[in-house]
């Protein structure tokens, strides 16, 4: 008969490593777990306050970008008061006046493009960009203002009024640099977004922005003596208005005016 007694008592010492080694492998998996989990927790609390101060950035370049709006809306409104074609130079009260409002947009400005930098594009509107650029343009920041004003035509929602807003600005500076070509480049891509008849906008709308692309560039042409273009863009302008039977806004009246005035100054002999 054969002795079998011998025979389990290792099988069990076997078995009782294999478990010990079993459990200190789980111990280790479930702290390479716990690890795991609380990198995740702690990377999604660093996401989060990522996220707000992203969030919070952007609502403090709206309000920002939203006061540059009405500080330049209300000296727009200025100048479009009656009689403001014909006045000369302004009092001193107004000079101060226009020094403060410099000096205010200027900050504003460079505050606004130290978000915009912070924020690189993320949530950046159009409008953003051009009251950004418009700010910093009051101070002489041109480079700067010139680059808004290109990604404002390429920033969402891609808004008609924005990218012609932002086309008008830029060629009024390159104007001002002594670049007509730019200048009215500009002005004529200005125009072009209205070909667009898809826009869900009125015809006195389209009309208006329209003619204003067209005056805008009529007054920047007569002021290096552009006859020619300015009398051609006139032209133009009140054309888009009366095809669409449509009034020239406040805006238009003004800038009609003083293209009238300018042309008269500077093209006294001027065939056309």
């Amino acid at each position: 008969m054969t002795d079998r007694s011998n025979q389990n008592p290792p099988q069990k010492a076997k078995s009782k490593k294999k478990l010990h080694i079993d459990a200190g492998s789980w111990i280790s998996l479930a702290s390479a777990i716990t690890a795991i989990i609380a990198a995740i927790i702690a990377g999604l609390q660093v996401n989060l306050a990522s996220q707000q101060n992203v969030a919070a950035d952007q609502q403090q370049l709206l309000t920002l970008t939203s006061t540059i709006g009405q500080q330049l809306a209300q000296g727009a409104a200025a100048e479009n008061q009656p009689g403001a074609v014909q006045s000369a130079t302004p009092t001193q009260a107004e000079s101060n006046a226009q020094i403060v409002l410099t000096t205010e947009l200027t900050a504003e400005g460079e505050a606004a493009a130290v978000l915009i930098d912070k924020l690189h594009g993320n949530g950046v509107a159009g409008i953003e960009y051009v009251e950004a650029g418009d700010a910093l343009a009051e101070g002489d920041n041109i480079a700067q203002a010139l680059v808004y004003y290109r990604d404002a035509v390429n920033a969402p929602p891609r808004a008609a009024g924005t990218r012609s807003d932002a086309l008008r600005s830029a060629a009024t500076i390159y104007y001002a640099l002594g670049r007509s070509v730019a200048g009215h480049r500009d002005m004529m891509l200005a125009v072009k977004i209205y070909n667009n008849h898809r826009l869900e906008l009125s015809q006195s709308g389209i009309a208006n922005s329209i003619a204003e692309s067209y005056l805008d560039d009529a007054n920047l042409q007569l002021g290096i003596s552009g006859c020619k273009i300015a009398v051609a863009d006139m032209a133009a302008g009140l054309k888009a208005l009366s095809s669409r039977k449509v009034s020239a806004n406040a805006t238009n009246k003004r800038s009609l005016a003083l293209a009238l005035v300018a042309y008269g100054k500077h093209c006294p002999t001027a065939k056309h």
